[in-house]
């Protein structure tokens, strides 16, 4: 919200300085081959964003259970057949190296989120200063569109590390808060993979739980936005006009389908959800007013990516009506 807020008020500030003289200019503009590597990535960044997939929810009595964050298994606090209960503790992880390299890239983003903003407040001054001797016929269009464009690529950059600083605060999140792996419900201890003093990488299996109800949402992604989806990502569902939220919790390729990984993810509270249900998964939280634009887009197919694992009837009606 506070990066939306952001923006627009940028947005707001361009708009009102520059409306009375830049309608006058009407060249094309473009950014500077410099700067191609941000606009594009932030374009692409935009377009996943955008994006919606079917999932399914899935319901299982036996569950493996996958580190988040790589690093070292300090201890081991059960043993195989031991009876355990939702939020129990089960591994600790020694993920020190890992906080700490994910806080040093935060505060890294942190700064230069600052120097982008003082970078895009230069640029807004200098719209305003020249303005008034543009719409005076006091200076020429190409002079006034570079500066316009100057406006434009400072705020296309503020807008690029707005979404680089907040991917690595979630980042340096989620090794913080992946280091102690609980029992994500009732259930009891089956084959344990890991020992003391091993070294494992996020995405390597810990242990299994048994005499289990686990539910988690899966659904299928390419190549293009793999990049885009880790363990802790945050992820957005949605059955027509009930939203809640959730986090990746394993990726791994889909066997036979080159370029095709099924993503598993679970709802960060307790969801009334039936087996088998149809759900709408978008990557990031998003807010709330931008429900109604996004059941638009998925009404009209524009961003709706279908999947085998989400080949199921439609429920969601009776979701919508619990």
């Amino acid at each position: 919200m506070k990066k939306r807020i952001l923006i627009f008020i940028l947005l707001i500030l361009v708009g009102l300085t520059a409306f009375y003289g830049y309608h006058y200019v009407k060249l094309e503009i473009s950014a500077n081959p410099t700067d191609t590597a941000t606009s594009s990535e932030l374009q692409r960044r935009k377009e996943v964003s955008k994006r919606s997939f079917d999932g399914r929810v899935e319901v299982t009595d036996s569950f493996t259970v996958e580190s988040t964050v790589p690093g070292k298994v300090f201890q081991v606090y059960v043993n195989k057949g031991r009876k355990v209960n939702k939020g129990d503790s089960i591994v600790l992880i020694d993920n020190r190296k890992d906080v700490e390299e994910a806080k040093a890239l935060w505060d890294e983003k942190v700064l230069e989120l600052s120097e982008a903003r003082v970078r895009a407040s230069a640029a807004v001054s200098e719209l305003n200063r020249i303005t008034p001797q543009f719409n005076a016929g006091e200076m020429n269009a190409q002079t006034y569109k570079e500066t316009v464009d100057m406006v434009t690529l400072a705020n296309e950059e503020l807008e690029a590390v707005i979404i680089a600083s907040e991917e690595a605060k979630t980042r340096y999140e989620n090794a913080y808060s992946g280091a102690l792996v609980k029992a994500p419900a009732d259930g009891r201890i089956g084959e344990i993979s890991v020992r003391n003093g091993q070294d494992i990488a996020s995405g390597d299996s810990l242990f299994e739980l048994n005499e289990t109800t686990v539910k988690y949402i899966s659904f299928k992604g390419d190549e293009s936005v793999i990049s885009d989806i880790y363990p802790g990502k945050p992820l957005t569902f949605i059955i027509r006009d009930v939203m809640f939220y959730g986090t990746v919790i394993s990726i791994h390729p889909e066997e036979n389908k080159p370029g095709v990984y099924v993503v598993k993810a679970r709802p960060k509270t307790d969801v009334d959800l039936p087996d088998g249900m149809g759900v709408k998964v978008r990557i990031g939280e998003i807010d709330e007013e931008d429900i109604e634009e996004f059941e638009e887009m998925s009404d009209t197919g524009e961003v709706s990516e279908t999947s085998d694992a989400a080949e199921t009837p439609n429920t969601t009606e009776s979701v919508a009506a619990q």
